[in-house]
């Protein structure tokens, strides 16, 4: 019996050795394990991030992005970008405007500038044609950024948004109206912008109604 007694202590102390042994190896692998993952946590966070290039938004998407910021109704802008460039056509994105660089050439401010500079200031770029004068004044924005659709968008309407905000109180039409006129300049050119506009927008909604 004490020999019985005696392997049955034994074993018993085997067996605990054993789930000794067991647990602490397991201790020891997830140990090494966390440790690993944390290295492999480390170097990623150490490793340099790679952005991926957004694709460009294509220009109906850039306006819907751009009107939405900025409150504004995409058929202004819609009506804007047809009559300026025949929605976005490569040909139609750039315009020289010869009288305003006579003037801002005569202007001290911009007599240090060469004639490059000041002709790129004179002249509209982009899809909404917007003058570099324009951009630099209203949307802290270099002329050559304007090329890009979204951008053009976005400065276009920030700068409807304003004219809208000058107009507020007059009628829809009127605001309408002004917002076309305005967006051109001044002047019996920008009166005849603004009717075309109108009748273009006109167009779009009775269309719209007719399904």
């Amino acid at each position: 019996m004490k020999k019985l007694g005696a392997l049955a202590g034994k074993a018993v102390v085997g067996m605990a050795m054993c789930v000794l042994v067991t647990t602490a190896l397991k201790i020891a692998f997830e140990f090494t394990v966390a440790k690993a993952y944390g290295l492999r946590d480390a170097v990623y966070d150490a490793l340099p991030r790679k952005e991926v290039p957004r694709r460009p938004l294509g220009l109906e998407d850039a306006i819907q992005i751009a009107s939405k910021d900025h409150g504004v109704d995409p058929l202004i802008l819609k009506v804007i970008v047809d009559k300026e460039s025949t929605n976005g056509h490569l040909r139609s994105l750039y315009r020289f405007e010869p009288g305003l660089y006579s003037r801002l050439r005569g202007e001290k401010s911009y007599r240090i500038l060469s004639d490059s500079e000041v002709r790129m200031l004179a002249s509209s770029h982009g899809a909404f044609h917007i003058l570099g004068l324009t951009a630099e004044r209203e949307c802290q924005l270099h002329f050559s950024q304007l090329y890009e659709v979204e951008t053009s968008a976005r400065c276009a309407a920030k700068i409807i948004r304003s004219i809208d905000n000058q107009v507020s109180e007059k009628s829809t039409g009127t605001r309408l109206k002004e917002i076309f006129k305005r967006y051109n300049g001044q002047g019996e050119s920008a009166e005849n912008y603004a009717k075309d506009a109108m009748g273009r927008l006109a167009a779009i909604l009775y269309q719209r109604t007719r399904g």
